[in-house]
């Protein structure tokens, strides 16, 4: 009765209100993030970790068009307060038929645990057998791409080089050879010899050199990198757009059809 008296506490509560009502988080989701806070996010390595996995979230939504699964933010904060691995978030474009599975700490069929898995399952389209035929699918094709945060000090080209080798070989995150591997820094002109002019060449390395399996890209939170996401952007579309089709209109109205 004390507490519902207080005046200091009757703004609190009509605070919390506001904030709930204006939000659209539900109590629960609250509790969670207060758990979160609790068992201390002050692990700077994980916490650029998982700023990493809500870049990822946030350029396949708003650039690529892949809209996540309903409630996906109650799903991750209940996973990530539970220390909980192999965390599935489904995304999907019904325009182009295509659908991603993101993991967040999959555990691979040798038993490591890359920071980040995309899993892009797209139809595999049929060409047809005259001109008179319609394109057909049968199935989907699935690609794998992996990525690992790596929050260090002042790495150099040489030492970035030694650790996606070391994911990629030791640790095999690339399956036999079979996925492309590339880890997200926070290390600003880490490149010493760039294989590109432009403007990303000393803060990333797509694997210009290796058919684009392997590699690094600076990502940084700062406000005086912001432009940063952009090297992720381009990463994700390297990995995305050969794995898609352009198939004529069947109409021949002179228009195609990107898939």
């Amino acid at each position: 009765m004390t507490f519902v008296q207080n005046p200091h506490y009757a703004k609190a509560k009509a605070s919390y209100k506001y904030f709930k009502d204006n939000s659209g988080v539900t109590d629960s989701f609250l509790d969670e993030m207060l758990k979160i806070d609790e068992i201390g996010l002050v692990n700077v390595a994980n916490l650029y970790e998982r700023w990493c996995l809500l870049q990822i979230l946030k350029i396949l939504s708003q650039t690529y068009g892949f809209k996540p699964e309903r409630e996906w933010k109650s799903k991750l904060l209940c996973a990530v307060s539970r220390n909980s691995y192999n965390i599935e978030l489904n995304m999907e474009c019904e325009e182009r038929q295509q659908r991603i599975i993101l993991t967040y700490e999959k555990q691979l069929k040798n038993g490591k645990r890359p920071d980040f898995v995309i899993d892009f399952f797209c139809p595999e389209y049929v060409e047809p057998s005259n001109s008179n035929s319609l394109w057909t699918t049968r199935g989907e094709k699935k690609y794998r791409l992996v990525l690992d945060a790596k929050f260090r000090g002042e790495e150099t080209e040489d030492t970035l080089a030694a650790i996606v080798d070391d994911l990629r070989l030791n640790k095999d995150y690339s399956e036999n050879d079979s996925n492309p591997v590339f880890i997200i820094h926070p290390v600003r002109k880490a490149i010493d010899s760039p294989t590109s002019p432009l403007e990303w060449g000393e803060n990333c390395n797509y694997g210009q050199t290796n058919d684009h399996k392997y590699g690094s890209i600076f990502l940084s939170p700062s406000i005086d990198s912001y432009r940063s996401a952009e090297h992720l952007q381009r990463l994700l579309g390297l990995f995305l757009q050969p794995k898609g089709v352009i198939l004529s209109n069947p109409w021949s109205t002179g228009n195609v059809a990107w898939h």
